[in-house]
Order: C-alpha cells, then structure tokens, then sequence
C-alpha cells in the first residue's frame, strides 16, 4: 500500500491519518524548495481523507501548519475535490488508494499558414 493517507481511508483511522499528516508535513517542507502548486495537488488526498473520517482537515492536518502555515487558507477551502486536483479512489486488493492521474488533454493540430 502506499501513503499513510491510503491506509487511514482504507482502515477508516483516525490514529493513522494522525500519523499520516506527520507525512504530509515531511512531504510539505521538502516540496518548499520547488513549487507551490505541487504543495496544493500533494495534499489533497490528506485533505480528502480527514473529511471522510469526518475531521476537520485544519485539525487533521495541524502538523503541516506547524512548518507550513501560509498553507492555512488552501487547507481551509471547501472547494477541493480529489477530482478537480487530478486525483482519484480506487479499489485495490488491501483496500483503497489514492491515484494521481492529470487528464490528457489532445491537443488540436493546427495546420501550417498557407503561402
């Protein structure tokens, strides 16, 4: 299985999403250095997780705020959907996973200006 999230959501634990956003705060400070956006999409399934254990995600996610707190007013949204951010559930033998998958977009050819 993969992340702490993953095995909170299967499980239905709310020990384990504890421990998984100690993960999530790990994750968070080594990310600082590249890109904020990549931040914001890494954590949504934590997000994702708390509310289906029925957790406030800015309680879940505490230890994340600690290192991270100008995060506060993403993790306060209403409007994350695992969808919206490339994310999904899906049914695996140990139980459910999340899965990062972007769209793929086709991309129209454009022919070439006549001359």
């Amino acid at each position: 299985m993969g992340s702490l999230a993953d095995r909170a959501l299967s499980e239905r634990s709310r020990a384990l999403l504890d421990a998984a956003a100690w993960e999530a705060a790990e994750w968070a400070v080594d990310m600082k250095r590249i890109d904020d956006r990549d931040i914001w999409i890494g954590l949504v399934p934590y997000i994702d997780c708390a509310r289906r254990l029925g957790v406030d995600p800015l309680v879940a996610l505490e230890p994340v705020l600690r290192f991270e707190p100008w995060l506060e007013p993403f993790i306060r949204r209403d409007d994350i959907t695992l969808a919206a951010f490339g994310w999904s559930i899906e049914t695996v033998p140990d139980g459910l996973r999340y899965v990062f998958a972007w769209p793929r977009l086709q991309v129209p050819r454009v022919a070439p200006p006549r001359k």
